[in-house]
């Protein structure tokens, strides 16, 4: 995933206003890169300077909708080739998001080992799987049932 995925993504799930130093650390991209990325952005983002600091936030439009729907897709077949090298197949978006949990997962783990997968399965499901669980199933919605009532309140309704 490039950098300009990974600011869209982040700006629309979170849907609030950041410092440009601050969502930089967050999505772990060198403070250079985030500014020169951000400078191409002005399709998918709103940039104003409050003081000293830069503000960004999302800005909802077909094009970041794209993105969006670029990405839930990237990951999802990131996830096929991981589960083909491992000799499984999916067919589905819910198997593809179900698979790697039940079949990556080793048998024999520490105690130790188990506390850390514990700790991170829960930050892991906070902030993503039910994200990307609502965005598989709002996907299916607005390729199959594209209606001009589908607008920025639905996609916040989303998110």
């Amino acid at each position: 995933m490039n950098n300009k995925q990974k600011i869209i993504l982040y700006l629309a799930k979170k849907g609030e206003t950041f410092t440009f130093l601050n969502l930089s650390k967050l999505t772990n991209i060198p403070y250079a890169s985030f500014h020169r990325t951000v400078a191409k952005m002005q399709d998918t983002t709103e940039v104003e300077t409050k003081g000293k600091s830069k503000l960004i936030k999302i800005k909802w439009n077909k094009i970041t909708k794209a993105y969006l729907t670029i990405a839930y897709y990237a990951m999802l077949y990131a996830k096929k080739v991981i589960l083909l090298k491992k000799g499984y197949e999916v067919k589905t978006h819910e198997a593809a998001q179900i698979a790697p949990g039940h079949l990556l997962v080793p048998d024999e783990l520490e105690k130790e080992d188990l506390e850390i997968l514990n700790q991170t399965h829960k930050i892991f499901e906070d902030e993503y799987v039910t994200y990307f669980e609502d965005a598989r199933k709002e996907s299916s919605t607005a390729r199959y049932q594209a209606r001009s009532s589908y607008t920025k309140r639905r996609v916040d309704e989303i998110i």
